[in-house]
């Protein structure tokens, strides 16, 4: 019996068009113009209401017409806010403007003061709305393209490319053994990179046990799985790429506290290495989904200044407008998980 990861394997492998018939094609047209429609419904209305932010973008964030979509519900939400600040100024200049005219008689400045509230709640629903279009639009655009491809291509799927697993679960142990031979096997350097090993066999354990069939074993074997250059910095690719039963791709980061637990797991540079691995991603294979990208840190641990975990969700403290705020972190479109795992020292 075929399993379900020869048949992911398969819809990589192809490049073949599934839908032979005129019918078929007739159908994928209005498929592909409905999925435009809602990416537009979409975008607009998470601009305006981002809290609405669901399952359904993590389920069609990979579809380039939803993409599409998505990007002109923010110019569509972008223009929207633009006017209501416009008119909302227009409304409190001319309630301010009655206010004084009609100054002599209550009714006057209560019909100047009410005009003007009014004003002032439109320009301001008008920017907010505004300002997260912008956001929504940097985002979308940056999901649409990094595929490197758009909606014109064809729409009954993506030529796909093999990849074969690189390395095993020994591998782990690489970084922990060259530091046992530079600092002795006791020392504090070699006795943590042997715990952080631990940890990527732990998370590599996990990963299986969940379904998953992992295609790359630690950050080195990430490089050489996705071709993506060494240099200098040797913590730019994640620790695990896996892919699911469903041929979708996982990425994730395992990260620990310091030696000495004076600050918690280094997220910042976890979130890096996960941008940097999907970006390798998509341009070695332009049509691969993303099923999750996490980061696994062991339980009890914290996290660094400036990151929250809200469920399993980590949000980050950024500046916008003068303000303090928390937004969630994403990467190719979707919310950066947490994964805690058991773990006793």
């Amino acid at each position: 019996m075929t399993s379900k990861f020869a048949r992911a394997a398969v819809r990589l492998e192809s490049a073949s068009d599934p839908c032979q018939s005129s019918n078929c094609h007739a159908g994928q047209v209005f498929y592909n113009v409905g999925e435009l429609g809602r990416g537009l419904s979409y975008g607009f209305d998470t601009s305006n209401l981002p809290f609405l932010e669901s399952k359904a973008y993590e389920e069609q964030h990979d579809n380039p017409f939803f993409q599409t979509g998505q990007v002109l519900g923010d110019l569509g939400a972008m223009a929207q806010g633009i006017f209501e600040s416009w008119d909302g100024g227009l409304k409190v200049e001319a309630g301010l403007a009655l206010a004084v005219l009609g100054s002599e008689s209550g009714v006057g400045i209560l019909a100047g003061g009410a005009l003007a509230g009014l004003g002032v709640a439109e320009a301001g629903h008008g920017i907010f709305v505004a300002n997260q279009a912008n956001e929504n639009l940097q985002q979308d655009l940056g999901v649409l393209f990094s595929r490197g491809e758009g909606p014109a291509s064809s729409p009954l799927g993506y030529p796909g490319r093999k990849l074969e697993p690189v390395g095993e679960k020994t591998d782990l142990y690489a970084a922990a053994r060259d530091t046992a031979k530079r600092q002795g096997k006791n020392s504090p350097e070699a006795i943590q990179a042997r715990k952080s090993a631990e940890i990527e066999e732990r998370v590599s354990e996990l990963l299986t046990q969940k379904g998953d069939k992992i295609m790359s074993y630690g950050d080195g074997n990430t490089r050489k799985l996705l071709d993506m250059p060494r240099g200098v910095d040797r913590t730019q690719a994640c620790d695990f790429v896996s892919l699911t039963e469903g041929g979708k791709f996982n990425l994730t980061e395992v990260k620990a506290s310091d030696p000495e637990g004076k600050k918690g797991a280094e997220v910042g540079e976890a979130i890096n290495q996960l941008r940097n691995t999907y970006s390798s991603l998509m341009q070695k294979i332009p049509d691969a989904k993303l099923g999750e990208a996490s980061v696994a840190i062991p339980e009890g641990t914290g996290l660094e200044v400036g990151y929250t975990v809200k469920g399993n969700q980590l949000w980050e403290e950024a500046y916008e407008n003068g303000k303090m705020i928390q937004k969630p972190v994403k990467v190719g479109g979707q919310v950066v998980t947490v994964k805690r795992v058991p773990w006793s020292s």
